[in-house]
């Protein structure tokens, strides 16, 4: 694995920030030649974009009557029912002493992104957190967050983060089966805009890499931070709300491109 950098904020949230350069020195032949694929099918997408003085930000909010904080874009999500992918963009307001919430610096909003239950396979088996009742849960609303992409304001990608599972209501599996529907996530459709779509889908197939490092040091930081503030047996670390960010990687596409290419 690659050595990772840990940060504690102000606020004491920790997370963990992975190194994008020694995943992508690391990385074989074939494997680079498979992102810089999936880059270039994302920069032609902002391209596309911006001939029309649009960006991926700016394309997504079409479809809200007004942004505000918090709410999803589009309202209902985009889902691909074949592939049970599934991802909504949002923002939060900045950080202050009475949130609970973390904005990266620059950071306009982001995308999350989640597999629902139709899409998982027969072995990938949500993990037996304390207040997880299998007979409660429902299929419909059964999704797990695979990463967050976090965007400026010029629509661009500026990291990927995963949270905990309080920040998204997410039933939570171990890093393994969600590095799987990572794999797996892609959205082959063209509502409510192709061009955001094939974005996303290729984001998240050019930065594989880096979302696996990011949900195995995911994991490590609910275990560190277990084993740092747990306080009894009934001690609930995925309903913590000062563990928020769990690991976090600074992404810079346009950088990405020149290296690769």
């Amino acid at each position: 694995m690659q050595q990772a950098q840990k940060n504690l904020t102000l606020n004491d949230k920790m997370s963990i920030e992975v190194d994008f350069e020694a995943i992508l020195s690391d990385l074989p032949s074939d494997e680079k030649e498979a992102m810089l694929d999936s880059l270039m099918m994302m920069n032609e997408a902002q391209r596309v974009l911006s001939n029309t003085k649009h960006s991926i930000v700016t394309e997504i909010l079409r479809f809200t009557d007004r942004f505000e904080f918090w709410k999803h874009v589009p309202p209902k999500d985009v889902l691909d029912g074949n592939t049970a992918s599934q991802f909504y963009y949002h923002a939060h307001p900045e950080a202050n002493d009475q949130s609970a919430t973390q904005r990266h610096d620059g950071e306009h909003g982001h995308f999350h992104t989640f597999l629902r239950k139709s899409g998982m396979l027969e072995n990938e088996k949500p993990y037996a957190a304390l207040d997880y009742d299998a007979a409660q849960d429902d299929p419909k609303k059964h999704t797990c967050h695979i990463i967050g992409i976090a965007m400026d304001k010029a629509g661009n990608i500026t990291g990927l983060f995963t949270t905990n599972r309080w920040v998204t209501g997410e039933i939570w599996y171990k890093a393994e089966d969600v590095i799987a529907m990572a794999e797996r996530f892609e959205v082959d459709h063209a509502q409510p805009s192709w061009p955001v779509n094939l974005w996303v889908s290729n984001c998240m197939k050019a930065f594989l890499p880096v979302i696996k490092e990011l949900l195995i040091q995911r994991d490590e930081t609910i275990a560190e931070w277990c084993e740092a503030h747990s306080t009894g047996d009934d001690y609930n670390v995925f309903e913590d709300r000062r563990l928020e960010v769990l690991s976090y990687c600074p992404i810079n596409l346009q950088t990405t491109l020149d290296v690769l290419t």
